[in-house]
């Protein structure tokens, strides 16, 4: 059998997958992956000695990746939740946050309970502002408090915790202030040193380039990131050219070209050539700090380097095999980073369909056997177009998964940035290494690379502001995914063969495959409505057949509690994922920051049609504020109270309850002032409270006693003793309620409260601990719950 190398490779990768993502079903898992290999060999081959051993390094794979990942084997596992005396060395360079520090430190020795114990485990510590800030190379010495990474918030959002472990860091931990202590200098190793090295020649760019052209100075030839604003940031995901800041084969491809220039011009031999390519491209590796993407093109290029020599025809997808087994091995949990999957995923792609695309264009173009430079500049285009759209082909489905999103503008920008990339590239390692010799070369060297810098920052703007180009195309789902196969599988014998009926049928399960999606739409009578893990904040999505959405609330922690910005990264990646390209309505309910603070991210990046606010909102600051940039946005403004009733596109209908003229007379407290609004749909109806407290609930129960009754009750102010009376549940009577609480220091939600959920015999989900809630339902009842995206329940 052929490639027994790169199948090999996928099994090891196989077993660790399900182990990361199917721990409970791995059993099932691996006797369907032993099915498939028998099937596989049964019609491919005879060699059971191979299948075999595939389905060895499929066991392997999985029990490597949970010996690894078991934290409880870990050194620093022993004191997780304590406060411990460590001394510990700063790996990295401190990364500065909005009013703490991030540091990476390798922890040397913990002290507890007057017992001081050696050992060596990497930590991500933070540090409030004001406090010494040890620098890279330093030995400190602290009180923190140990902790586990969060996990994911909600189904398919942001796994720190995983993400930590593909860095092999797997604890976190806070360091109290007035305890650090600066111990001077540690022993450098290899990695230190040349970490030292990279620093300095970062300082070297942002001396002589403007902030932006330095920031992507330092990651295309430095393979740092941090040097990128937001801004800079957001323009290279709308244009498509994330990946040219991230240290990958294309960076290696360039370098390679430029080696064999210089090589071929002092008319050095094979062999040299190819051990002084290989030992230049191995320091580069470790210069740009040996991610997997440039590890995987780094490995692949030996093995390049290595069929030369034993002068065999060298195969890509066994190389690329290889390069994957060897870092999976090295450390499981790098399977998981998301660099790793879409640079094995690219070049896969690449390697499959780029060379016969390639070729059916030339052929389709009438290129071939042509000469003159006319022709030449076709065909580099032609090839640089099959690379980029082969890459795009098993990037789609991988885009959905992690983004939500896929730029249309890639096809274009990567054909424009690629005569650049080696100009950056070389300019900034020129400048990075001629500055150590004496800064007057840097600057000759600066001057080089500028143009080729400020060329690709004006493509990456000009199309980073046209966000049209970025479709929103929610995550793929398993059916999806399949279908996507067969088209691939399709599209390859088609470029390959030429072959009219597979043409025929493959543009055939295109278009049913479309007119089956927005069928499917259209035909799907089911409503939605999920309530989002925000933390210590509040928000609901509702999606209706026809493509209605509303959201009520986006809010999560105050920024007294903390930085961070629950809008940017819970509340827009959750919307995108589930493929929300534009939202109907959004309810304000009341402006206080765990309600409204994620809904400004949303403003200006999802279209807004219409905002839904109660009487009186504007009095705040904070409101008047929210309001003010919605209206910039082009939303309209609907000011809503108690009796008016809003029609959600023929499907579903909001009834206003709260608050009303009489009871915002009444009242000084802006969380009685909330809108409180009943949902229904069909037979199922949702009380969504706000924050009201006693004295509100009384208001309301007292005047809409006959229509309160719901399934479903969102739980007022995160469950705070001052709400959910007795009274109110009476009156609602719900089967199910959900109260959206974090981690907090108020005590929400209230034992008291949870005990009167009890006694009203309602099933009780907390954000805490189900994470988001998904009520999915019929015009007759409740027929679905997803929970965290993990069980279900009907």
């Amino acid at each position: 059998m052929k490639r027994s190398l790169f199948l090999c490779a996928l099994s090891l990768l196989t077993g660790v997958y399900c182990m990361a993502f199917l721990p409970a079903y791995l059993p099932i898992a691996g006797v369907v992956f032993l099915i498939f290999l028998f099937l596989i060999g049964s019609y491919f081959t005879g060699r059971s000695v191979l299948l075999c051993f595939m389905a060895l390094l499929f066991l392997f794979g999985a029990l490597h990746m949970q010996t690894v990942t078991d934290v409880t084997g870990k050194p620093l596992y022993t004191y997780l939740d304590e406060y411990v005396q460590i001394e510990a060395d700063c790996l990295e360079e401190p990364e500065d946050k909005e009013g703490y520090s991030v540091i990476v430190a390798e922890v040397k020795s913990v002290s507890f309970l007057n017992e001081t114990v050696s050992l060596r485990d990497k930590v991500r510590l933070t540090v409030k502002k004001g406090e010494p800030i040890p620098k890279f190379g330093e030995r400190f010495s602290a009180i923190c408090l140990l902790s586990l990474p969060d996990e994911a918030m909600n189904e398919g959002g942001f796994d720190f915790r995983k993400y930590l472990q593909t860095k092999n860091i797997f604890f976190t931990g806070h360091i109290e202030s007035g305890t650090l202590a600066i111990k001077g200098s540690f022993n450098f190793g290899l990695r230190e040193y040349v970490y030292g090295i990279n620093l300095r020649c970062r300082q070297m760019l942002q001396d002589r380039f403007p902030d932006r052209a330095a920031g992507i100075l330092h990651a295309v030839a430095l393979g740092d990131t941090s040097g990128l604003s937001a801004e800079m940031k957001e323009s290279l995901r709308v244009s498509g050219l994330s990946h040219v800041t991230t240290v990958s084969g294309m960076h290696i491809t360039s370098l390679m070209s430029l080696l064999y220039v210089l090589i071929s011009v002092f008319k050095r031999n094979k062999y040299r050539y190819i051990w002084l390519m290989g030992t230049l491209l191995l320091c580069f590796m470790l210069f740009v700090g040996a991610g997997p993407s440039v590890v995987r093109a780094t490995i692949m290029s030996a093995m390049m380097f290595l069929a030369s020599l034993c002068n065999r025809k060298e195969d890509g997808l066994t190389s690329l095999g290889v390069a994957a087994a060897i870092l999976v091995l090295w450390h499981p949990p790098v399977a998981l980073d998301t660099g790793f999957i879409l640079s094995f995923a690219a070049t896969a792609s690449i390697l499959i369909y780029a060379k016969p695309l390639e070729q059916r264009l030339l052929r389709l173009f009438r290129l071939k056997g042509k000469k003159g430079w006319f022709i030449r500049l076709a065909r580099g285009v032609v090839s640089v177009f099959a690379v980029t759209v082969s890459a795009q082909l098993f990037i789609l489905p991988l885009s959905s998964i992690f983004f939500g999103t896929f730029s249309v503008w890639s096809f274009i920008t990567n054909i424009l940035v690629s005569p650049l990339l080696m100009g950056m590239l070389i300019g900034g390692l020129l400048v990075s290494g001629l500055g150590m010799i004496h800064p007057l070369f840097a600057t000759f060297a600066a001057g080089f690379s500028y143009p080729f810098v400020k060329c690709f920052i004006l493509i990456a703007e000009f199309f980073g502001t046209k966000l049209i180009g970025l479709l929103t195309i929610g995550t793929f789902s398993i059916l999806g995914v399949l279908v996507y196969g067969v088209i691939l599988i399709l599209f390859y014998i088609v470029i390959k063969r030429r072959n009219r009926r597979v043409t025929i049928a493959l543009v055939a399960l295109v278009c049913l495959t479309v007119l089956g999606l927005f069928g499917g739409l259209a035909l799907d009578q089911r409503a939605e409505v999920t309530f989002i893990n925000m933390g210590q904040g509040d928000s609901s999505l509702i999606v209706l057949p026809g493509n209605t959405t509303a959201l009520i609330d986006g809010g999560g922690l105050p920024s007294y509690m903390g930085d961070y910005d629950v809008g940017e990264q819970i509340l827009l990646p959750y919307l995108k994922k589930k493929g929300i390209r534009q939202l109907t309505y959004v309810v304000a309910s009341h402006p206080h920051e765990d309600h409204i603070g994620g809904l400004e991210d949303i403003l200006g990046r999802i279209s807004v049609k219409n905002l839904l606010i109660p009487e009186g909102f504007c009095e705040t600051e904070d409101g008047e504020r929210f309001v003010a940039m919605a209206q910039h946005h082009g939303t309209e403004i609907c000011v809503l109270e108690a009796g008016d009733m809003v029609e959600l596109g023929g499907r579903g209908q909001f009834e206003v309850l709260m608050p009303d003229t009489d009871w915002l007379k009444q009242t000084k407290n802006e969380n009685d002032k909330s809108l409180v609004l009943r949902f229904t749909y069909g037979e199922t109806a949702v009380l969504f409270t706000g924050d009201i407290e006693k004295d509100a609930e009384d208001y309301l129960v007292k005047h809409h006693r006959t229509g309160l009754d719901s399934d479903i009750l969102k739980v007022a102010h995160h469950g705070s003793a001052t709400s959910s009376t007795a009274k109110l549940l009476d009156y609602v009577t719900p089967r199910y309620a959900f109260i959206p609480c974090g981690e907090n220091n108020f005590g929400h939600p209230a034992q008291e409260v949870l005990d009167r959920l009890c006694e009203s015999d309602v099933k009780v989900y907390r954000a805490d601990k189900d994470k988001d809630v998904t009520f999915i339902m019929d015009k007759k009842d409740i027929i679905k719950i997803k929970t965290g995206g993990d069980r279900h329940e009907d």
